[in-house]
Order: structure tokens, then C-alpha cells, then sequence
């Protein structure tokens, strides 16, 4: 698969929102995939890996951000976040510094901690986890909860297809 250039496409749901600004065409056939039924962990987490997953994945799921094609990502997200505070106490019990020949240096494992809860963070604003990454989302789950500007846009276009001569 060869990587695609430039900055990273909007989301389809705020371009929506903002009317399709640009030239190029709308996805029509985007896929959606359902929702998550089951919210148990994947077999392949670990227990602190898990814990977080039991915490995380009912709030996703409540948002409605969680669908069978993100559970990878969220079981990354709970594994790079277990990991960072793993790495975090064995800077604790290292009292921040080791040893070294001219001078103790900041424990490596403080760097690895900050690394691994960086990339947990990201993974987890895909999902709508921070209130900055929640306004880039929309989450429609009945036609009752569609935003009103879109639904006034729909009939609009109704509007103007049922006046079009055939």
C-alpha cells in the first residue's frame, strides 16, 4: 500500500458540517461498520492492559465511537497505556536517575513512560476520548438525533429534485 501525501483528509462527518468547501467529491459509499455488541476484552491483553480496556471501552462504546473495526485500535491504545505505567514505576523505583560513569543521567524509562502514553493519547482521540478530539466528531444514531442543519440541506435537495423537469 503506498502512502498517501500531504495533510490527512477530514473526517467525512465535519465536512459535512461544513458544507464541502472544496472541489474535490464526496464519499457516498464510505464504509460504516456496526456497532460493538461485545464489549469483553481481545484474548491477547494483558491483565493491566485489561483493567483499561474495562474503563475505556464502555465510555467508547457509550459515545457511540466504538464499532467492530476499532476494537485494534483501542486494545492498542490499552496496551501502549499499561506499558507507559509500567515503564513509569520503574522510574519511580529508580528514583528518576541511574547511576552512570561521569554523572547520573534521568532514567530511560521516563522517556520509553512519556513515548508510550504520547501514542496511547493519539490512538485514544480517534476515538473521541478528549474534549478537543469530541468536537471533530458526529455520531448519528437515529434519524431524530441527525444535526438539524444537515436535515434542512436534505430537504432542500428534495425540494429541488421533485421541481426538476424528468
Amino acid at each position: 500500500m503506498k502512502r498517501r501525501r500531504g495533510p490527512a483528509k477530514k473526517p467525512s462527518a465535519l465536512e459535512a458540517l461544513q458544507g464541502y468547501p472544496g472541489k474535490g467529491r464526496r464519499n457516498d459509499q464510505e464504509p460504516q461498520p456496526p456497532a460493538l455488541s461485545d464489549l469483553s476484552p481481545p484474548p491477547d491483553l494483558s491483565e493491566a492492559a485489561r483493567a483499561i480496556w474495562a474503563v475505556d471501552a464502555p465510555i467508547a462504546h457509550a459515545m457511540g465511537t466504538l464499532t467492530v473495526a476499532d476494537v485494534r485500535e483501542l486494545a492498542l491504545a490499552c496496551r501502549e497505556q499499561a506499558w507507559g505505567d509500567h515503564f513509569a514505576a520503574v522510574a519511580d523505583a529508580e528514583m528518576f536517575t541511574v547511576k552512570g560513569k561521569p554523572r547520573r543521567r534521568p532514567s530511560p524509562a521516563i522517556w520509553v513512560a512519556s513515548k508510550l502514553w504520547s501514542t496511547a493519547s493519539t490512538r485514544r482521540a480517534r476515538l473521541g476520548f478528549n474534549p478537543s478530539d469530541r468536537t471533530r466528531i458526529k455520531v448519528s444514531t437515529s434519524d431524530a438525533d441527525r444535526d438539524p442543519l444537515e436535515a434542512a440541506r436534505e430537504k432542500l435537495r428534495q425540494a429541488r429534485a421533485h421541481l426538476r423537469p424528468a
